[in-house]
């Protein structure tokens, strides 16, 4: 059990229902103490106003992820008899099922992506066909089928909004504090190994202000990526209505598929009857709808809104006759680049004192409480102890920026982000402007101010709304990433072994241009790629990040020290006026820049050791072909032979030798057995008798494994190309179904 300092205080950033809840469980863990430890919860427009407040509220024990599902269920459960969640919430037991019911053809349909589902229900729930007598709500002969998903025994239900401002309520109660400010930025210590403090601005306010933390838990759902840009969140806007029915309706929660007529399209939307007598129900979502800056600025679409209530009301005369009370929407946060079902990011980030407790999609009410202990735990304890969390860790998707800030200190950093006085730069027609928004910048070309795309790269639209995106992929690799800590198995980790160009020459190699930052300093036989400095490397910027005060524009840090390491590289390429000469004939560099300029700008780079920077070395592809099966699941890190002849010609002299030394073993089998038999040496003769038939027995099977691996291996090849083709039909397919369902949805 970890020791808790005396003085604490924990900042957490969002005050929705998984914030709200980790204030709670903090202020009522058996280590807090009101005396020294403060709990503040940051929250930027009003409390529950983003998805926590908007949410339908069904709680079950097969929720995903499973790991935390039944935890909080049960704490939702605790919550309830200990402050009368009945009626301070709404707190109640419900039947949840799947219908398939036949609606009259109100003309919208919908086909979505699998992580932007709203449930993806647990094969483990139980199922039914009975349909229950009291759903009398719902027009009977519409339904064809019922699947029941829960029962009161594992399913229950809370109003959203009266649950996460009573829950407000009750960690004020216990000391903690919230404030209505929007945070702006993390402050790190000056090793740049723990964050101490975050930077906001009170609601209606331009003043910053800064509060210390012990630790700091971001917990600000798809505003996640605001304070923190590496975290893989993406967010999804959905609307939703509240009917409010002439007579209250028994206890069900639906998730049905409603066929028009004439059964071409399927539409999902949810309906959630509600104890305060009124009926909930959400539909589709959609992801071309940008994220504004808090949840006030949230639009709603009052067509999409009508359309979920012509759907709903197709099957029940009760939602017919009812009035629409609250037409609303809101963005529900989801993990990029995982399934699911596997959850959201719970846990520590790799930097030191800030956590990570957001991406719960649509189960954001029911796994709250659960989210809350556990990080309560790990704050207060040191480590979870009420659910294995493991697989939510967020360092599983944060690992690759958040390693790279560990290996070397800020003040390094610091150095290394101004390695060349600004006189120095080589690119003098790049100008940033902006920011428009937080970590947004704009770029505009002085030789060519009506340019739109950046020199040399058509695709790069200077005013483009995800710029950074755009340049980060032209330095990011995540493949590299993930061996980095095992890259000494592929070569020695180390600067000097990166020849100068007419070194390159001499030893007989071709220097190929990559545009593929992962193949930059790999060879191969006679070859090595080498990937040109990117324009915007050649100058300095003035970022919003305090700890970082100019970056080579216009990247993140994390970015920014990936573009310093791979520029270092040129300090060691190019150090004669031959390999100048080289680099620009091979397009490596501007044709118009001299040594001594070069000189001047790359001077600087000499001083940052190998231990702070990712690229280090050159790198045999070989290596990493072999190691790629091991570390990254496939069977090469880049395959550069396109032929099936070309690739089964590496095995001929491998599979030759082996060939030749059983030959010559069988030939020196069969010479010993002739001299032995024509001396009559009969115990030499038995013991080579025995043993050559098994030997010429293992040799042929030898033979045929070889030959069987050899054809195996084609046909493996052949199947895989078929798969990959006929997966790309059905992307193709499946995009098309959701272009046509967008228009559909479109006013």
């Amino acid at each position: 059990m970890g020791s808790v300092p005396e003085r604490r205080h924990t900042v957490i950033i969002g005050g929705g229902v998984v914030g709200f809840c980790i204030a709670y469980f903090i202020a009522s863990h058996p280590h807090y103490n009101r005396e020294t430890h403060a709990v503040t919860v940051l929250e930027a427009s009003s409390i529950g106003g983003g998805a926590s407040g908007k949410a339908g509220g069904v709680i079950a024990t097969w929720a995903d992820p499973s790991c935390i599902a039944p935890l909080s269920y049960r704490l939702h459960c605790e919550l309830a008899n200990k402050h009368d969640g009945i009626h301070a919430w709404g707190f109640r037991n419900v039947f949840c099922a799947d219908v398939d019911a036949m609606g009259e053809a109100v003309g919208h349909a919908t086909f979505e992506e699998s992580h932007s589902h709203f449930h993806s229900h647990a094969v483990s729930a139980p199922s039914s066909s009975h349909y229950p007598p009291d759903l009398d709500w719902i027009t009977s002969d519409k339904i064809t089928s019922y699947t029941e998903l829960g029962c009161p025994e594992n399913t229950a239900q809370v109003h959203p909004h009266l649950f996460i401002t009573r829950l407000a309520e009750l960690a004020t109660e216990r000391g903690a504090n919230y404030i209505l400010g929007s945070a702006t930025k993390l402050n790190y210590t000056e090793d740049g190994t723990k964050v101490k403090s975050v930077n906001y601005a009170r609601k209606g306010t331009t003043e910053l202000m800064e509060i210390n933390a012990s630790d700091i838990v971001i917990a600000a759902g798809p505003w996640a990526t605001n304070i923190l840009p590496e975290a893989p969140i993406k967010d999804s806007r959905n609307h939703s209505i509240v009917v409010r029915p002439r007579k209250p309706v028994s206890a069900y929660v639906l998730f049905p598929e409603l066929h028009p007529k004439i059964p071409q399209k399927r539409i999902p939307p949810e309906i959630y009857s509600r104890p305060d007598g009124t009926i909930y129900s959400c539909g589709p979502s959609d992801t071309d709808v940008p994220l504004p800056k808090s949840t006030d600025l949230v639009e709603v679409n009052p067509e999409i809104c009508n359309r979920i209530y012509g759907d709903i009301s197709s099957i029940s005369q009760a939602i017919r006759e009812g009035e629409i009370i609250t037409r609303q929407a809101c963005y529900r946060p989801f993990v990029v680049g995982r399934a699911r079902d596997i959850g959201p990011l719970v846990g520590p980030t790799g930097i030191e004192a800030l956590w990570l407790a957001s991406g719960h999609d649509s189960w954001g009410i029911s796994n709250g409480p659960a989210t809350g202990k556990v990080i309560s735990e790990m704050i207060l304890d040191g480590k979870a102890s009420s659910a294995d969390v493991s697989s939510l860790d967020p360092r599983l998707m944060l690992q690759k920026p958040f390693v790279l800030f560990r290996a070397f200190s800020l003040n390094n950093h610091r150095k290394m982000l101004t390695p060349f006085p600004k006189e120095a730069e080589l690119n003098k027609q790049l100008e940033s402007i902006g920011p428009a928004r937080s970590g947004s910048f704009s770029l505009i070309r002085t030789d060519k101010p009506n340019s739109q795309c950046l020199r040399g790269r058509p695709r790069t639209l200077l005013h483009s709304s995800n710029l950074h995106q755009q340049l980060d992929c032209d330095l990011y690799t995540p493949d590299l990433d993930t061996l980095a800590p095992r890259l000494w198995l592929v070569a020695t980790p180390s600067s000097s072994h990166i020849n100068h160009h007419y070194e390159q020459i001499v030893k007989g190699c071709t220097i190929v241009i990559s545009e593929n930052p992962e193949l930059h300093l790999v060879w191969t036989d006679n070859r090595i790629f080498i990937k040109p400095i990117p324009p915007y490397c050649y100058r300095t910027h003035s970022g919003p990040h305090s700890s970082c005060p100019r970056l080579p524009m216009p990247l993140n840090a994390y970015t920014s020290a990936l573009a310093l390491g791979y520029t270092r590289t040129y300090y060691h390429l190019v150090q004669h006026e031959s390999d100048l000469h080289i680099a620009q004939q091979a397009r490596l560099l501007p044709p118009e820049i001299t040594l001594e300029q070069f000189q001047a700008f790359i001077a600087g780079f000499g001083d940052i050791q190998d231990d702070q920077v990712r690229h280090i070395g050159t790198l045999r592809l070989s290596r990493l072909n072999m190691w790629a099966k091991v570390f990254l699941r496939r069977f090469q890190f880049y395959r550069i032979n396109r032929q099936y002849g070309e690739y089964f010609a590496r095995f001929y002299a491998p599979i030759l030798f082996f060939l030749a030394i059983l030959t010559v073993v069988l030939g020196a089998t069969q010479v010993g057995l002739q001299a032995n038999s024509s001396s009559g040496d009969y115990y030499d003769s038995v013991a080579l008798g025995k043993a050559s038939p098994w030997f010429s027995v293992a040799t042929l099977v030898c033979l045929c494994g070889i030959g069987l691996g050899l054809a195996f291996l084609l046909v493996f090849m052949q199947l895989r190309e078929l798969v990959f083709a006929v997966k790309s039909i059905v992307r193709r397919r499946r995009g098309a179904a959701i272009e046509g369902a967008k228009k559909d949805l479109s006013p």
